[in-house]
C-alpha cells in the first residue's frame, strides 16, 4: 500500500509515516525546559541559603553596583555610595539592574531575581548555539552544564556583572 492509499483498516488512508510518530521535537523541548526550570530553581535556592547583602559591612564591588544602580534609577547619574560621581566602572551592568529598578522597584531581590532571569537566558542560548553547532543532545548536554556550573550559581546572588557578561559574551 503506498502512502494515502485505500487502507482495509477502518475506511481510511493510511497515516503518513510523520504523523504515525510522536513529534520528535517534544523530547528535547521538554527536557529544556526542565533543565532551565533547574538552572533557575538552584539559583533561586543558593539565593535563599547564601544571601548576600551588600548594604551590612560590604565595601568591594556589590556595594558600587548596588548603589551606582539605584543612583541611575533614582536620579540618572552614577554616583558612587557616597554620591561621588565616577567613571571607574563601566556602566552595562549597572544600568540593566537600574532599569529593572526603574520598573520593579528597588531592592536586592530585584537585582538577584535579573541574575536568575539572565543565567537562564543564558542556559537557553547555549542550547540552542550548542545545538546549532553540534545537534540536539550536545546542545542539551551544554545546557545542562550552564545550569550546574557552581561559579555561575554562587555569583547569581551577587550584584556584580559576571552573569550578565556570560550571556552578553554568548
Amino acid at each position: 500500500l503506498g502512502q494515502g492509499a485505500p487502507s482495509p483498516h477502518a475506511g481510511g488512508t493510511q497515516p503518513s509515516s510523520a504523523s504515525a510518530h510522536a513529534k520528535p521535537w517534544i523530547w528535547p523541548l521538554v527536557v529544556l525546559v526542565a533543565i532551565l526550570l533547574l538552572t533557575a530553581g538552584l539559583r533561586i535556592a543558593w539565593i535563599a541559603h547564601a544571601n548576600v547583602n551588600p548594604l551590612v559591612g560590604r565595601l568591594d564591588d556589590t556595594l558600587f553596583y548596588y548603589s551606582v544602580s539605584q543612583s541611575l534609577s533614582k536620579n540618572f547619574a552614577y554616583r558612587t555610595v557616597v554620591g561621588e560621581i565616577t567613571a571607574l566602572w563601566p556602566p552595562g551592568y549597572p544600568a540593566t539592574v537600574a532599569f529593572v529598578f526603574a520598573i520593579f522597584g528597588e531592592g536586592l531581590w530585584q537585582a538577584k531575581l535579573l541574575n536568575v532571569l539572565v543565567a537562564t537566558w543564558t542556559g537557553a542560548l547555549t542550547f540552542a548555539l550548542g545545538a546549532r553547532a553540534f545537534g540536539l543532545r550536545a546542545g542539551l548536554l551544554a545546557a545542562l552544564l550552564v545550569a550546574l556550573f557552581p561559579v555561575q550559581i554562587i555569583f547569581s546572588t551577587l550584584i556584580m556583572t559576571e552573569v550578565l557578561f556570560g550571556f552578553v559574551f554568548l
